[in-house]
C-alpha cells in the first residue's frame, strides 16, 4: 500500500469490518481525534439559497462532532436551498441546479421547478444508451430540459396528447417508482377510502445533482460493468477505507480497472408525491406541481402511458457527501399531515408535536415482530384484525405470499410513528418556521410560504454506536430514522442489520451474520485504534449494504441502467422488487 494510502487512511481511521461473506460500510472515528468544547453558539436557520457543504462546528467543517440540533440547521439549510426557486436558462442556455437569485424563497407566484426538481432524474444519469456523452460539452449535456427515455427490451411509452408539440413543457417530476422498493404499496385514506385505490397511491421518484452526473458520465458508467463493484469492494478490502472522493484508478493501489468513490457535493434526493384531495388541494399547505407518472390499461411494460398532471409532495429525503462525512449526511422531510386519525385528522403539529393521539398502537392491526436471533429468523405476530377499509388513514398494502415473511394479510392503518421525531428535531423545527415566517415578512410575500407545513423528520450525520434500547426519542428514534411515506411498513421503520436473503425474496430482517456472529454494517477504529463495529440503522444502515457492494452507499448506481417506468398497479409482482434485488447481488 502506498504512503498516501496509508497517510489518508490514518488520518480518516477507518476499516471495513467482514459481515458474514461481505463487508458493509466505513466512515471516519469520531473519537480519532478529541472534539473540541462544545459549541455553544445558539442554532439558527439562515433563510439562503447557497447549499451547505457540510456541517461546521466552532467555524469548521466536523460533522462527526455536530450536536443533533446543528445537524438539523444543517438538514434545513439543504431544504431550503433545494427548494429555492431554480434558474432554468443562463444568457439565453438552459440551467440545471442554479438557484434563481432574484426570486424570494417560498413565493407562491413562482410557477417554475426549484432547484432539485432540475436535478437530473435516474433514467436522465442512467439511460440504456446515454446520448449526450460524446456531445462534446464538458458538462456531458447535463442543463439540457428534461427527457425521459427508456430504452430497455420490449418496453413501449406513450407520450401524453401534445407532448411532442413545439413548446411543451416535460415535467421535471418523474415518477417512476411505485413502490417501497418492493416490500409494500403505501397509499392515502384522505383521498380514497376504496382499498388500494391508485388515484390514493403514492409515488416515487429518485434524482442526483451535477456532480453525481458528470462523475458518472465522464467515466461511462451509465451502464456500469460488474467488475466495477466487485474492484471497488476489494479496494475496500485491501486499503480499509474507500478511495479518494471523486477518482476513479483506485488510487492506483490495484493493477489495472477502476474503482467507485463519488465527488464530495454528491447530492441525490428521493421524494413520495400523491394525488390531493379537493381541500388539500385549496389548503396552501401542499406543495404542489406538474408532475409525470405511467399506467398500463394491460399491465405490460408494451403498453405503457405517460400522464402528466399536478400532484402534492409529501416526503423529501436529502443525502449528501460531505468532506467529514463520506458516508453521506441523510436528511428527511414529510409534509405536516401525513399520519391522520379514522376522520383525517392530522395527529402532528408542524414542528413535529402530537395534535391528538387516538390509537397508542403505532399500526392496526398491530404489528410485533420477535427479532432474529442466532440461528433463527424474525417472526411477526399479527395482534388484532386487518381493517376492511382505511377510512381517511395513511396504510399500506404488504407483498403477499407466506415466502417473504411479511404480514400480508390486509391492508396495515398508520396510527403514529413507531419511532417519534426528537425533541431537539422539534426545538429546529419552531426554528426555521419563526426563520422562514420572518423572512416571508421581510420580503411581503402575499400569502404564508407553503414550506411553513414541512418538517424534519430527522438526520443521520454520524453512524451511532450499536443498536439503541429505550424510549422512542433520541438517539434511538434516530438510529432508526425513517420517513412516514417513504419508508411506511415496520421493518423499514426499525431497519437494521441486513434482509436475510432479497434474492429470495425474504424480507425479513436480520443483526446476525450467515455464521451467527454479530453483523456490522458500519466499522471504525475507536481512539485506541481497534477496529470497532456497529450495527447501523435506517437509512444509514440501508445504504451501507450498498457500500458493500461496491457502490459508494448509493442505491440507484445499482439500478443502472434504468429499463422501464414502474407504473401504478395495485400488484406487487416479482418485476417490482427485481430492481432493488440487484442491490444485494453485486459483487
Amino acid at each position: 500500500m502506498s504512503s498516501s494510502i496509508r497517510l489518508r487512511t490514518s488520518l480518516l481511521h477507518v476499516m471495513v469490518l467482514i459481515a458474514g461473506s461481505g463487508f458493509l460500510a466505513i466512515y471516519p472515528e469520531v473519537g480519532a481525534c478529541v472534539c473540541p468544547v462544545p459549541d455553544k453558539t445558539p442554532v439558527t436557520v439562515p433563510v439562503d439559497y447557497v447549499t451547505p457543504a457540510d456541517i461546521n462546528v466552532n467555524g469548521h467543517a466536523n460533522s462527526p462532532c455536530a450536536t443533533l440540533q446543528q445537524a438539523a440547521s444543517f438538514a434545513w439549510q439543504e431544504f431550503i436551498s433545494l427548494n429555492w426557486p431554480a434558474a432554468t436558462s443562463i444568457q439565453n442556455k438552459p440551467a440545471r441546479d442554479t438557484p434563481d437569485t432574484t426570486r424570494f424563497f417560498g413565493d407562491s407566484s413562482f410557477t417554475g421547478p426549484l432547484v432539485w426538481h432540475t436535478f437530473r432524474g435516474k433514467v436522465e444519469i442512467f439511460p440504456v444508451k446515454n446520448m449526450l456523452a460524446d456531445s462534446g460539452k464538458k458538462d456531458y449535456g447535463y442543463d439540457q430540459p428534461p427527457s425521459y427515455s427508456y430504452q430497455g427490451a420490449g418496453v413501449n411509452v406513450n407520450l401524453p396528447p401534445g407532448a411532442k408539440n413545439p413548446g411543451y413543457q416535460t415535467p421535471w417530476i418523474n415518477l417512476d417508482e411505485n413502490s417501497q422498493i418492493g416490500l409494500n404499496k403505501i397509499y392515502a385514506g384522505i383521498v380514497s377510502s376504496i382499498p388500494q385505490d391508485t388515484n390514493a397511491q403514492i409515488l416515487f421518484m429518485a434524482k442526483a445533482n451535477r456532480a453525481e452526473y458528470t462523475y458518472v458520465t465522464s467515466n461511462k458508467w451509465w451502464h456500469p460493468p460488474p467488475e466495477l463493484f466487485s474492484r471497488t469492494n476489494a479496494f475496500v478490502k485491501e486499503s480499509k477505507g474507500d478511495p479518494t472522493p471523486g477518482s476513479n484508478n483506485c488510487d492506483n493501489q490495484l493493477p489495472t480497472g477502476q474503482c467507485v468513490s463519488f465527488p464530495n457535493g454528491t447530492i441525490e434526493v428521493k421524494a413520495g408525491w400523491r394525488k390531493l384531495t379537493a381541500d388539500e388541494a385549496k389548503s396552501g399547505r401542499f406543495y404542489i406541481t406538474q408532475v409525470r407518472h405511467y399506467v398500463s390499461p394491460d399491465n405490460s411494460a408494451a403498453n405503457i402511458l405517460a400522464v402528466d398532471e399536478p400532484m402534492g409532495l409529501v416526503g423529501l429525503h436529502i443525502i449528501q457527501k460531505t468532506p467529514t462525512a463520506p458516508y453521506f449526511i441523510y436528511a428527511t422531510f414529510e409534509q405536516a399531515d401525513n399520519i391522520t386519525d379514522a376522520n383525517g385528522t392530522p395527529i402532528e403539529d408542524v414542528d413535529g408535536n402530537y395534535r391528538v393521539l387516538t390509537n397508542t398502537t403505532p399500526m392496526t392491526p398491530n404489528i410485533v415482530s420477535q427479532n432474529a436471533g442466532p440461528g433463527t429468523q424474525q417472526q411477526f405476530t399479527v395482534k388484532g384484525s386487518y381493517p376492511a377499509t382505511p377510512g381517511k388513514q395513511l396504510y399500506y398494502q404488504n407483498i403477499t405470499g407466506s415466502e417473504h415473511g411479511l404480514p400480508d394479510g390486509g391492508i396495515i392503518l398508520v396510527n403514529k410513528r413507531i419511532n417519534e421525531i426528537p425533541r431537539e428535531i422539534v426545538d429546529v423545527n419552531q426554528i426555521a418556521h419563526s426563520a422562514i415566517a420572518l423572512y416571508a415578512t421581510q420580503k411581503k410575500l402575499q400569502r404564508t410560504p407553503v414550506w411553513m407545513y414541512y418538517k424534519l423528520v430527522n438526520v443521520q450525520y454520524v453512524p451511532i454506536t450499536g443498536k439503541v434500547s429505550g424510549i422512542d426519542d433520541y438517539p434511538r428514534s434516530t438510529y432508526y430514522q425513517s420517513n412516514s411515506v417513504i419508508e411506511t411498513d415496520y421493518n423499514l421503520q426499525k431497519f437494521s442489520g441486513e434482509f436475510v436473503d432479497f434474492n429470495g425474496k425474504q424480507f425479513n430482517i436480520t443483526d446476525f451474520t450467515a455464521e451467527n456472529g454479530d453483523l456490522h454494517n458500519v466499522a471504525y477504529f475507536n481512539t485506541s485504534h481497534i477496529g470497532v463495529g456497529v450495527n447501523m440503522g435506517g437509512c444509514m444502515g440501508c445504504h451501507g449494504n450498498s457500500q458493500a457492494a461496491g457502490g459508494d452507499f448509493s442505491f440507484i448506481l445499482f439500478d443502472a441502467p434504468v429499463q422501464a417506468p414502474e407504473w401504478d398497479s395495485k400488484s406487487l409482482n416479482d418485476k417490482s422488487f427485481a430492481r432493488f434485488a440487484t442491490y444485494l447481488r453485486r459483487p
